[in-house]
């Protein structure tokens, strides 16, 4: 949307246009997918743009068939919606949302009517024919002049994207000609597609359009304009039409932006959308004029032999590239990547520095980290080679000696990880990192979650294996079996070493690596990878820590071979929990302050009946398990009382009992503020927490300051003897067996002591007396 619709308000300009069409209202057209029906979500990018923006701007639409369909965006999607494929073919950017269920009833290739009435949306299946196609060519007659015009305010500093809001052209051809949608128009988008236009998150733009801006940040708008246009030309590539694409090319000449971007789009579309731009290509070719020119080209050429699978074409082409102009820094970064594969370590050291770039910076690294001699290699670097050359060891026999296979395995996976940030990768990539969003290490579990759920790793064997060493195949094969998991730190020796166990109860592994052990600490859970170096284990990735408290939530997950979107999002912002009393009820701050004439006497009455616990407050108690809950207090100040209780049902209990003693209590105040957050809906993941308003044992010594030190030791007593729902007995109970109830009383039992180390770290009191609950049940702490 933009900002002038934003703030105008989109239903303040499409609903009295509506008014237009009578009783019947508007109807659009929509071709169901397979994608959409099992989603249960309709595309709003075109035909149903309307709708979509509508039900955004006041929240949703009520549905005929009872519910709300509500507006969602990309990437806020249901996860089981594809986010690999390409605008305009699968790949979604609004959507409409609606209960579910609510597409049951259709099947893929139905033609639906989704048709606006008096505020509500229906959908229904349409019978073919009665479309007005006559009327399509005006629409798409609009687009096309909107999405010329938008190019025009882009390169000239207006706008983020170079493509129109395709509501704005739609509400502006219903403005002006109101016929047009008398009756339900075909599906737009084939329409469009003929026309060299695309759609995505309710714009409209030509075939080329950088959809993705993050893909074109940075560069000049001039430079992404003749990317854009340039790419479109090769997209819908016509041998009779040749002048504009040799003007287009003429432009490009002295633009690294536009090159380096055209380039990875010509990757990405071969590799994932199966484009060939062969023709194009072999003809731009033939008329390119200047070394400049014939170096992109050829640069163009070996990213469509890479998008297909053929390095070897394009590690040649590469190099072809460069001998026209050897500071082209897109052919330089692959020149040095597709070196690195074959170990010249010295030829990609320089195309990488001279590349410029903050992967080839990370592959430099590697290098680097790998130029030493072998440990029985008594020379040193810089002393004479021993072959008699007179020149240094580092210079002359010791570039040639292969490492061990241990000191070349960071290298290698800076090699794969290079290659899952090449463009193919860059969206999914960009797509996992925004699920996961929230702290620094997460992108690099991303990048791992695209070598093992996303298959990169075999991709990388598949087209750079040949260049590798039997044993480097081999490794990167071992890798590749290696899922991601979930691990807890049981032991830290601070500059050396971390001993950690794999979840739920593998065998604990001992880490060699000093960076780690001077973050990490005791029973902080991870999720990521332990690989190997054919010598020791190793991690490479830094893991993403995940809060101890949703242990249980993660192995869940990962019990359930999860996709890469599924594991990102769980580490991504998650919503509060929703608490829980032990009645059930959502957990309130709910408060209802009465008016009591005849307050000292109501007072005496309703005191026979509940608990007191000071002058001026009344309690209703109940014992639970042993434990005194209390559904809610009564506190007067002269003839005001504040009935309060946490949740809107037990306050609704209260009040009633009240009523029982006085009749003449007149509301004069109330307050419901939630606690936590929302509740789970259909599909979402929030979590829900019982929780309570406890009550401490009284007495006649007990001052708060005893109370609250006592409360763990209470609490702990009460929870060994109250059965839990992940235990199917009480602790007691798992304690006296040897299933994997115990070794799950062992982690929650870590769990506690996690949470009170944390507390003590913020001076805040612990909860549970962990130790007490350990010797009362004669269950050790598990040795590192």
């Amino acid at each position: 949307m933009t900002v002038a619709m934003h703030a105008l308000g989109f239903a303040g300009e499409l609903l009295p246009l509506l008014t237009v069409y009578g009783s019947d209202g508007v109807a659009v057209t929509h071709e169901l997918t397979v994608v959409e029906r099992d989603a249960g979500v309709l595309a709003g990018d075109d035909d149903l743009a309307l709708w979509t923006m509508l039900a955004d701007d006041l929240g949703g639409l009520p549905l005929a068939m009872g519910g709300q369909a509500r507006a969602v965006a990309f990437p806020d999607l249901p996860l089981r919606l594809p986010a690999d494929r390409p605008a305009g073919r699968g790949l979604i950017g609004l959507a409409l949302v609606g209960p579910t269920g609510w597409l049951a009833g259709f099947q893929p290739g139905d033609l639906l009517e989704v048709r606006l009435r008096d505020g509500t949306l229906s959908v229904s299946v349409r019978p073919p024919g009665g479309l007005r196609s006559d009327y399509v060519a005006t629409v798409v007659s609009a687009c096309q002049a909107a999405a010329r015009q938008a190019i025009d305010r882009y390169a000239d500093g207006h706008g983020e994207l170079p493509a129109a809001v395709i509501t704005e052209v739609l509400v502006e051809v219903m403005r002006r000609q109101p016929e047009v949608f008398t009756q339900p128009l075909p599906p737009l988008r084939q329409w469009l597609r003929e026309a060299h236009l695309e759609t995505f998150g309710g714009h409209v733009g030509f075939v080329g359009t950088p959809w993705n801006t993050a893909l074109v940040r940075g560069l000049d708008r001039s430079a992404v304009v003749v990317g854009m246009l340039t790419l479109g030309a090769l997209l819908t590539w016509d041998e009779a039409d040749t002048g504009h694409l040799r003007e287009l090319l003429d432009r490009l000449a002295s633009r690294d932006g536009s090159v380096g971007y055209l380039a990875d789009e010509i990757e990405r579309r071969t590799a994932i959308e199966g484009v060939c731009f062969t023709q194009a290509l072999d003809w731009l070719a033939t008329t390119a004029r200047t070394p400049a020119e014939r170096a992109e080209v050829a640069l163009f050429r070996a990213r469509a032999a890479e998008g297909a699978g053929d390095c070897v074409a394009a590690q040649r082409l590469v190099t072809a590239a460069l001998a026209e102009q050897p500071s082209l820094k897109a052919a330089l970064l692959d020149a040095g990547e597709y070196a690195t594969c074959r170990g010249d370590l010295r030829a990609a050291e320089d195309y990488l520095r001279r590349a410029e770039h903050p992967v080839a910076e990370n592959l430099r690294a590697a290098i680097r980290a790998q130029h030493v001699l072998p440990a029985a290699t008594a020379t040193g670097r810089n002393r004479p080679c021993p072959c008699g050359s007179g020149r240094k060891a580092k210079l002359c026999c010791a570039t040639t000696v292969v490492p061990p296979l241990a000191a070349r395995a960071e290298l290698l996976y800076a090699l794969i990880a290079t290659f899952a940030q090449r463009a193919p990768a860059a969206e999914r990539l960009g797509t996992l990192i925004r699920r996961s969003t929230g702290h620094p290490q997460h992108p690099l579990l991303c990048l791992d979650l695209l070598l093992t759920n996303e298959g990169y790793l075999q991709r990388f064997l598949q087209t750079r294996g040949g260049w590798l060493r039997e044993d480097e195949r081999a490794l990167l094969q071992t890798w590749a079996r290696i899922p991601i998991g979930a691990f807890e730190i049981r032991h830290v020796r601070r500059g050396e070493s971390v001993t950690v166990r794999p979840l739920p109860q593998g065998t604990p592994i001992v880490l060699r690596d000093r960076l780690f052990s001077t973050s990490a600490r005791r029973l902080d859970l991870f999720c990521g990878r332990l690989l190997t170096d054919a010598a020791r284990p190793r991690m490479f990735p830094i893991p993403a820590m995940v809060s101890r408290d949703r242990r249980h939530d993660l192995l869940t997950l990962l019990a359930a071979d999860p996709t890469a979107d599924q594991i990102a999002a769980f580490l991504g912002p998650q919503p509060d929990p929703c608490l829980l009393n032990t009645d059930g009820h959502e957990y309130f701050d709910a408060e209802v302050t009465l008016q009591v004439p005849d307050g000292d006497a109501a007072w005496r009455r309703l005191a026979a009946d509940l608990t007191a616990t000071d002058t001026n407050v009344l309690d209703h108690q109940v014992n639970r398990d042993g434990k005194a809950v209390s559904l809610g207090t009564v506190t007067r100040r002269g003839q005001r009382w504040t009935l309060w209780a946490n949740s809107r049902e037990r306050l609704a209990a209260l009040h009633e009992r009240v009523h029982t003693v006085t009749s003449s209590a007149r509301e004069v105040g109330r307050r419901t503020d939630r606690i936590g957050g929302e509740p789970p809906t259909d599909g979402s993941t929030v979590r829900t927490i019982t929780v309570d308003s406890y009550l401490l044992p009284g007495g006649p010594h007990m001052t708060e300051q005893r109370a609250q030190a006592d409360l763990p030791r209470t609490a702990s007593q009460s929870w060994v003897d109250t059965p839990i729902e992940r235990l199917g007995m009480t602790p007691r109970e798992a304690a006296a067996t040897n299933s994997t109830a115990h070794a799950e009383l062992d982690a929650l039992l870590d769990d506690m002591q996690w949470r009170n180390d944390r507390n003590l770290d913020q001076d805040k009191p612990i909860t549970m007396d962990v130790e007490w609950i350990r010797r009362e049940l004669n269950n050790p702490p598990q040795q590192p």
